[in-house]
């Protein structure tokens, strides 16, 4: 059974850091494409040979890919590793020993109560936790609001999170604009909160070791 659990949670480390590199991957291999697209337009744009009416059409093409296109990518690449931040925290509840699945409450708030109340594990104390929750606070925004900050109930919260994170996240009127940088932010304290959460999962099956060897001796 231990055999078993160790690999449960070699499996899920592996799952959960290989799906960020993916995530990562992802993003990159989209910057390429956009790249090579304004590569092509800038060529068209550079030909005597190109029709003036195809050369406006073009310059308003290339516009988009180098501003809208971009944002719009980092906050999908965004979306999707937060929305595999919640997948971890939901298997890794499962992978404690007599784990279940969280069903109550909604945001992190509902892993907060369940490894508390279960486990006795405080995941707020994990060392990126401030860092991932800003993170949660900033995807909601985008969920809900798209990205438009006067629509949100607590506005001034938002605000000290921007602030907090200025090289992260810009706001272009009143909405939620994110660098790039911040997917390398967010892979690395999710990659950080995953081996804190496995270490945790791993005392526990220790211990539940432990008090078998004690009944059976």
């Amino acid at each position: 059974m231990t055999n078993n659990k160790s690999t449960t949670l070699d499996l899920y480390n592996f799952y959960a850091q290989c799906n960020l590199g993916m995530h990562i991957n992802y993003y990159n291999e989209h910057r390429r494409l956009v790249h090579n697209e304004i590569v092509w337009i800038n060529k068209k744009l550079q030909d005597s040979n190109t029709d003036q009416k195809d050369l406006i059409e073009l310059e308003i093409k290339k516009q988009t890919y180098e501003s809208s296109y971009h944002d719009y990518m980092i906050i999908n690449c965004y979306l999707m590793m937060y929305a595999h931040f919640e997948e971890c925290l939901a298997v890794a509840f499962r992978l404690f020993p007599k784990g279940e699945y969280v069903t109550n409450g909604a945001g992190l708030n509902r892993f907060n109560e369940a490894f508390l109340n279960k486990y006795s594990i405080r995941i707020t104390e994990a060392p990126s936790w401030p860092f991932l929750n800003d993170c949660s606070q900033l995807r909601n925004v985008l969920l809900h609001a798209a990205g438009n900050i006067t629509l949100v109930r607590d506005k001034k919260k938002i605000d000290t999170i921007i602030s907090r994170h200025s090289n992260l996240v810009r706001l272009s009127s009143s909405r939620i604009n994110l660098e790039g940088q911040i997917l390398n932010e967010f892979s690395k304290a999710l990659s950080e909160f995953v081996e804190w959460v496995g270490s945790k999962i791993e005392m526990q099956q220790n211990s539940l070791k432990k008090d078998e060897g004690k009944q059976s001796g």
